[in-house]
């Protein structure tokens, strides 16, 4: 027999969602403060500190996706719960 746990699996999916958000809002705002360093916060100025920025933007983009595919896993752990409890209730009564 093949025992499958939907409440934790489900649990743990939406627990990802959630963390892949406050991970996308961390990302965001440490880059935020990056970006406004050289022009508008003045910790580090001059040309390096402007070139650290636009780097530091490009890269960015690969924290972000990393932030969406988290996101992704956690929406297929809830779809797997929720089809895993579909076809178990449809067997059921049968």
């Amino acid at each position: 027999m093949i025992e499958i746990d939907t409440v934790s699996l489900r649990e743990a999916g939406n627990d990802i969602i959630a963390l892949s958000g406050s991970y996308r809002d961390n990302i965001t705002s440490a880059f935020q403060r990056i970006s406004n360093m050289p022009s508008t916060t003045g910790e580090w100025t001059g040309p390096a500190a402007t070139k650290f920025a636009v780097i530091a933007n490009l890269d960015s983009q690969q924290y972000r996706k990393f932030a969406s595919a988290l996101e992704a896993y956690g929406k297929v752990l809830v779809a797997s719960a929720d089809e895993i409890e579909v076809l178990c209730r449809n067997i059921k009564y049968q």
